[in-house]
């Protein structure tokens, strides 16, 4: 179920139903935008829930990880599936994860896009900038700082892998990790902000 964060940091727990119902309820009031996390996980997604509604629907859905098949990933190594990072095709296979942006017939008309296609490969933290540049909005300034980020570097991991025109990488040019930089030090001040906390 759905954990729904509220004002007073109590979390509300819905069912699937009721957490669509929700969001389309907020959704007719105004333009609404909302981020939420599940742990649905295989379905069934809501899609058809906003398939046939009048006013535009996009929905962005990505996987944050691979599943977990068992003690020492005994169920990828017997399908031949090597998730050891210690290859660029190990690395994919282990922490790659597919996304889809999909939008309503109403949604489409408005902004003349078919959302059809293969994005490219990206971080989750650029989800937000594919989904501007295929609705053909610009953003906030931050949306083009992290644009500008995104052409440069669109793979950061945690691991300090990159992926830098088209290859994996350990290491980034200077210019590049002052661009990545500049783009942290800025989600620092906007988290601080956010919470109340003027550094």
């Amino acid at each position: 179920m759905p954990k729904l964060q509220t004002k007073s940091a109590v979390p509300l727990y819905l069912t699937i139903p009721a957490f669509v119902l929700c969001c389309i309820c907020l959704g007719l009031v105004s333009l609404y935008f909302s981020f939420n996390v599940t742990y649905q996980n295989h379905g069934p997604y809501p899609a058809d829930s906003f398939r046939s509604l009048d006013e535009p629907v996009i929905l962005v859905f990505f996987g944050d990880h691979k599943p977990w098949l068992g003690e020492q990933s005994i169920t990828y190594a017997s399908l031949g599936i090597d998730i050891t990072s210690d290859t660029d095709d190990s690395f994919y296979n282990y922490y790659a994860t597919d996304y889809l942006i999909w939008a309503n017939d109403a949604a489409k008309e408005v902004l003349n896009k078919d959302f059809t296609g293969i994005g490219p490969d990206i971080s989750p933290c650029f989800l937000m900038n594919v989904l501007f540049a295929r609705c053909g909005w610009e953003g906030p300034g931050y949306t083009k700082l992290t644009d500008t980020v995104l052409d440069a570097v669109p793979m950061l991991h945690a691991s300090g892998r990159y992926l830098l025109d088209g290859t994996l990488t350990d290491a980034l040019p200077a210019d590049r990790q002052a661009l990545t930089a500049q783009m942290e030090q800025i989600q620092y001040y906007l988290t601080q902000d956010a919470n109340g906390v003027h550094p």
